[in-house]
């Protein structure tokens, strides 16, 4: 049940930032941090979250997690109307599947997880086009796939 609020929030927190008509990528990578932290804080995980963190020999994804001085893990966010399956194909996020043991590509409402750049779960939240053609508020629907994707980023 708690994370149902999270998740609500972080919908309404993604809707009111495209509805503004002026929302980029990074525009949302707050609501994002925000749900990532919410989980976090709930689960009693003790990790931060960091957007943008320091450039890397492979790049810079946009939020890092990390508990005292263990990396967790990396999240890389697109623009929600970008499809993950032609972004997985750039050789940016091959770049990052190589790279980064731990590592959550999302475009704010499918999230894929991959561990040794490899694929194990994906979730997805809400319907994107919701928000894209009905220009509404998506229903949180997906809240138990995106609560155990996150354990298990968080795990580990």
């Amino acid at each position: 049940m708690w994370f149902a609020t999270g998740c609500k929030k972080y919908l309404e927190d993604i809707f009111r930032n495209y509805k503004s008509g002026n929302a980029t990528e990074v525009s949302y990578y707050s609501a994002l941090k925000d749900l990532v932290q919410y989980f976090v804080h709930h689960s009693n995980l003790n990790a931060q979250i960091i957007i943008s963190p320091k450039k890397t020999e492979s790049g810079m994804p946009d939020l890092l997690l990390k508990r005292d001085v263990s990396l967790l893990g990396y999240m890389e966010a697109k623009y929600i109307s970008l499809s993950l399956t032609d972004m997985e194909e750039t050789e940016q996020i091959k770049r990052y599947l190589e790279a980064f043991p731990n590592l959550i590509l999302t475009d704010f409402f499918t999230f894929w997880l991959y561990r040794n750049g490899k694929k194990i779960n994906s979730a997805t939240l809400a319907d994107k086009n919701r928000l894209l053609s009905d220009r509404v508020i998506p229903r949180a629907t997906g809240l138990n796939e995106l609560q155990y994707l996150l354990s298990l980023f968080c795990a580990k």
